[in-house]
């Protein structure tokens, strides 16, 4: 009997958060597709032009503030 190779390749997933706002109002920075790693962390920063309220919306639910720290974990 010839010898067994086993092998065992493996991959950290990268995550993809599109944040986009508004043409008129402020603006989100990083805007476009963002990757995240796995277990890492981005920050987004919100600006609104002067007259306007944002309103946050996660996977189309508003987060209802002004100032968010948001975080998900992926099982």
């Amino acid at each position: 009997m010839d010898g067994l190779t086993i092998e065992a390749t493996f991959k950290k997933p990268t995550y993809k958060i599109t944040a986009t706002a508004d043409e008129d109002g402020g603006s989100i920075s990083p805007s476009g597709v963002v990757p995240v790693d796995c277990g890492g962390s981005q920050e987004f920063f919100i600006t609104t032009d002067q007259c306007y309220v944002a309103d946050v919306l996660v996977d189309g639910t508003s987060l209802d503030f002004a100032t968010v720290k948001y975080e998900q974990y992926e099982q």
